[in-house]
């Protein structure tokens, strides 16, 4: 039996060690796929922030400048061609709503025409929030922008906050 006892030990240590070699690389492999999914949502968030920039650039240009079909098809297709370029890190809630929210915005800015009401002009140039409803058109377009700019501001923060 004492002649055993040296192949027991042994078989014990090397039991020993596989477990402890499972374990290690289970755990390296738990840290390899949390900086992974770390590096996915720093990219995911980054994506939100530029989506915001993208679509606030435009709503802001649309409020000074005014924009034309032309320049909302150009800027409809930028959109669209940043979000076929981050579809793998925004939903795809979020690139509809993205949408919505850029043809309420030139929407509303078209309301705001039509009305040939100076004070809405005014406010709607200067940026003002809200804008003089002087017409059912015009308060109905800016809620509408209003309402999903709030919708995706809401997401956007929620991603961002982690």
């Amino acid at each position: 039996m004492d002649e055993y006892i040296p192949i027991i030990t042994a078989v014990i240590a090397l039991i020993g060690t596989v477990i402890g070699l499972i374990f290690g690389y289970r755990k390296w492999r738990k840290e390899q796929h949390a900086k992974k999914l770390d590096q996915f949502n720093k990219d995911r968030q980054e994506s939100y922030k530029d989506l915001w920039n993208c679509l606030e650039d435009f709503n802001i240009k649309v409020r000074i400048e005014g924009v034309d079909n032309k320049d909302f098809f150009k800027h409809r297709q930028n959109l669209n061609a940043f979000l076929l370029k981050k579809g793998i890190y925004i939903d795809e809630e979020d690139i509809e709503l993205s949408n919505k929210y850029a043809e309420a915005v030139f929407n509303f800015q078209e309301a705001v025409k039509e009305s040939n009401n100076q004070e809405a002009k005014s406010d709607f140039q200067g940026t003002s929030s809200p804008v003089t409803e002087q017409t059912t058109e015009i308060g109905n377009a800016q809620k509408r922008a209003l309402k999903l700019r709030d919708e995706l501001l809401k997401k956007i923060r929620r991603i961002l906050s982690g």
